[in-house]
């Protein structure tokens, strides 16, 4: 007996509800039946997508057997090659060779198939990226969706990563494989949500979507919804941050979880799968296979190379050449000045008391903090100052708890001279690394960029950036739109508005460029404008020139009427004459009136209407 999935095979026609559709991909369901994907191949539903289930809808195959020939009398049968052609472009591809991804807007080199190679030859084609920095793994991973979906299994694809980088990859898979990607953040959700009936499931509403990690993770708001969807292919960017570290699991592991279960293909990409901990990197493989570990903490990685890559610029160097960008970079070592020294003294001589007892250590922890608070800046070292005072152990009379307070009350003092002074000139701060840092900023001399230059300057703590972001707005004299503050307490929306590439700069530079010519245009407006006037001017009183003489004309005839009929009109003729003259008089100061406004104004509504085009 048939089944259904060898009758509706991919590639093959079916017809439904009077429509001839074409086979795409074709699943199981629970009751036995079978799932078809399909495109619609007539008239009316062309190229529309559906899904019809084998028991309800009632599918009938259309059968080879049953086609009836008609010669092709056209030219060289062009209808026929074209048909052929046509049919052949549509019919999904097999077999694990490249179809698509050789052909994509990319400089193609062998390393670049191998991660999507692996993937296809396997029963479900899973597999991490994680070549290191600097070798394309955004290429790598969106070469394999864009053989998916010439496969006919690539309807429904999704993207996480991290806020930051959204934008990158959208633009990277759409420019390099013409994979268009709707970007979803909580607010588009949100107002996808209001669009359909509050039944449908949001995330059906686009087949091809981004979002962040951060708006996925959230387990009340959408997992219900990710829970009941199925998705082609999913793209997780930066999987070492959904690894399990410790129990329970964070917010983002189990959100990869989760999607892991809820796709056939995979893809992970990240330039540090490993942290050290074996358990990690043995969580982020059981997301691709969860059988191809059994002990997480003993395993060999022969085990896994077929779900795993991982080159180095060096072990690829012969393929690419002198195609990779040696990156400048240099250390720029400071001279630390005598009130710097004189804090690292007594930070190297302090002895602070553990406010946790069960804790031994913890004097020597605390003083390893705040060496390292200070390391970052003295404005981070004055904050964790603060949160230490504040602590309910230092409130005590105690002679341990004076002690420390003390030595932090001195500490304090010592910082105040390091601290940013606004009357200073620029180079002369008493922090020597926010002198050097000063000196680079005004040294720099930018890449030539037409869009402009961003110079970004990292730390990881808070308290750090926000004394830069102020410091450095008072030193330069900078706007405040000019300095932006990236970290995680920005929305997504933030964030993709802090990174997108240089918009205002952008527009900065296009305006620079397009001012002559717009000059030059306005220019040419005013003079073509000019002329307009002067020839609607002239116009006008040529017009207004036949209209005084016709008014002139029936004045003299009715005034000649009532001045020579000796009393021989009749009184009703001679009031409508009387009456027809005094039209003709205020007929003519109505027109003087309007004629005058009229030039004194320059109608071209046209002219006008191309200038405020062009200068908006």
């Amino acid at each position: 007996m048939t089944t259904d999935s060898e009758l509706f095979t991919p590639g093959s026609r079916v017809r439904v509800r009077d429509e001839e559709w074409l086979v795409r991909n074709t699943v199981p369901t629970s009751e036995g039946g079978t799932a078809l994907r399909v495109t619609g191949l007539s008239e009316l539903v062309r190229d529309e997508k559906a899904l019809f289930l084998s028991r309800p809808d009632q599918l009938r195959p259309v059968d080879p057997e049953q086609t009836e020939f008609v010669a092709d009398d056209s030219p060289r049968h062009r209808r026929g090659r074209l048909y052929l052609d046509t049919f052949l472009r549509r019919s999904p591809v097999t077999g694990s060779g490249l179809h698509v991804g050789h052909r994509a807007a990319i400089d193609e080199t062998n390393y670049q198939f191998v991660p999507t190679g692996k993937a296809l030859d396997r029963p479900r084609p899973r597999i991490m990226i994680a070549d290191k920095f600097g070798l394309g793994k955004t290429v790598e991973a969106g070469m394999l969706p864009s053989e998916l979906i010439r496969r006919g299994q690539g309807d429904r694809i999704l993207v996480v990563g991290l806020e930051s980088v959204l934008a990158q990859i959208q633009h990277e898979l759409w420019s390099h494989f013409t994979t268009p990607l709707v970007w979803l953040d909580s607010r588009g959700i949100r107002r996808v949500r209001h669009e359909i009936p509050s039944y449908e499931n949001p995330f059906h509403h686009y087949d091809r979507v981004i979002v962040s990690i951060g708006t996925l993770k959230n387990n009340k708001k959408y997992r219900h919804h990710l829970e009941n969807c199925h998705w082609d292919a999913i793209l997780i960017d930066e999987c070492q941050h959904v690894a399990v570290r410790g129990s329970p699991p964070s917010q983002r592991a189990r959100l990869a979880q989760l999607l892991a279960r809820q796709t056939d293909a995979l893809i992970m990409t990240s330039a540090t799968p490993r942290d050290g901990d074996s358990e990690s990197f043995a969580s982020l493989v059981d997301l691709l296979d969860p059988t191809a570990i059994s002990h997480p903490t003993e395993f060999e990685h022969d085990g896994i190379d077929d779900l795993f890559v991982r080159r180095s610029k060096k072990g690829i160097q012969s393929e690419v050449g002198a195609s990779f960008r040696e990156h400048d970079v240099s250390l720029d070592f400071v001279e630390t000045t005598d009130d710097e020294d004189r804090v690292f003294e007594h930070l190297h001589a302090s002895e602070f008391r553990p406010v946790d007892p069960r804790c031994e250590s913890g004097g020597l922890l605390f003083k390893t903090t705040l060496l390292k608070s200070f390391l970052s800046s003295p404005a981070d070292c004055r904050e964790t100052i603060e949160r230490r005072l504040d602590r309910d152990a230092l409130q005590t009379e105690d002679s341990e708890a004076a002690h420390d307070r003390r030595l932090l009350g001195r500490l304090r003092r010592m910082l105040e001279p390091l601290e940013y002074d606004a009357d200073a000139d620029r180079g002369d701060q008493a922090y020597a690394r926010f002198n050097r840092l000063l000196d680079l900023l005004e040294s720099f001399e930018g890449t030539g960029n037409c869009y402009g230059d961003r110079v970004m300057s990292v730390s990881e703590r808070l308290p750090t950036l926000r004394w830069l972001e102020e410091a450095l707005i008072d030193a330069f004299g900078m706007a405040d739109h000019r300095i932006a503050l990236f970290d995680g307490s920005l929305s997504d929306r933030e964030h993709q508005e802090l990174v997108r590439p240089g918009d205002d700069l952008e527009t900065d530079w296009l305006a620079s460029q397009l001012r002559p010519a717009v000059e030059q245009m306005r220019h040419r407006m005013r003079e073509l404008r000019q002329a307009r006037a002067e020839q609607v001017q002239d116009e006008v009183r040529e017009m207004e020139r036949d209209l005084e003489s016709w008014d002139r004309g029936r004045e003299t005839y009715l005034k000649s009427k009532l001045e020579g009929d000796d009393g021989a009109l009749p009184p009703g003729r001679r009031q409508e004459y009387e009456r027809q003259l005094r039209d003709v008089e205020r007929i003519q100061d109505e027109r003087r009136e309007w004629f005058n406004n009229r030039l004194n104004t320059v109608p071209s509504p046209a002219i006008r209407v191309i200038t405020g085009i062009v200068t908006r």
